[in-house]
């Protein structure tokens, strides 16, 4: 993963490795570590108590969430630790290899919608997805950073997955669908309705991307 930063230290039984990029690093700075058991995992690390409700972290099983492992919520120094992801922020993919297109893009679309599917099933938002929060692994996305929102924020999350599609179709969040594939314009359009009321949910999203794929 790029952005790296030499950083040791440890947090609780967590050796610190290095600095990575992705995500609002300057309010939740993000580290790669390794663990007791020698594995490598990523720590990010919160404001002071914050309470994030790990346990339904963990319950978010997806091939496109990464799993959450660990962590000390509520405590003067908490974080959270997931599995390690060797992929690379959507943001650095599109500008070091351009925008995405065809198939991989209708699967990057269905998986970012699974993966907000599986995190609104738990009762939790991302609040923050973005080009910055997905990681591409071998052209699929992974989505991190997610749990510290409010499940009021689930309206916004799909708002947000109509304007990383867009940015992973063009390398721009706000252009216009005209420019998206034929195919995908309604799905990007009616999650970007102006009233969220009138937005899909994430699980209606999936439902239609599959069928695209």
């Amino acid at each position: 993963m790029s952005g790296e930063t030499s950083h040791p230290e440890h947090i609780g039984p967590y050796r610190l490795l290095s600095r990575l990029g992705g995500g609002d690093a300057g309010a939740c700075p993000v580290h790669r570590a390794t663990g007791p058991d020698g594995r490598d995992v990523a720590i990010r690390l919160l404001p002071p108590g914050a309470e994030p409700d790990l346990a339904r972290m963990r319950e978010v099983l997806s091939p496109y969430v990464v799993d959450v492992l660990d962590g000390e919520p509520g405590t003067r120094r908490p974080y959270i630790v997931s599995r390690f992801v060797p992929g690379r922020p959507l943001a650095e993919h599109v500008a070091e290899q351009g925008p995405v297109g065809g198939d991989v893009l209708r699967r990057m679309a269905l998986g970012l919608a699974k993966a907000l599917a599986a995190l609104h099933g738990a009762g939790l938002a991302h609040g923050d997805l973005g080009p910055g929060t997905v990681l591409v692994v071998d052209g699929a996305p992974v989505v991190v950073d997610f749990g510290l929102t409010a499940g009021a924020h689930v309206p916004g999350d799909v708002r947000a997955w109509a304007a990383t599609v867009t940015f992973a179709a063009t390398g721009r969040s706000d252009a216009p669908s005209g420019a998206l594939p034929a195919e995908l314009r309604p799905l990007v359009e009616a999650a970007a309705h102006p009233d969220p009321a009138a937005r899909p949910s994430a699980a209606e999203l999936a439902e239609a991307a599959s069928g695209l794929v």
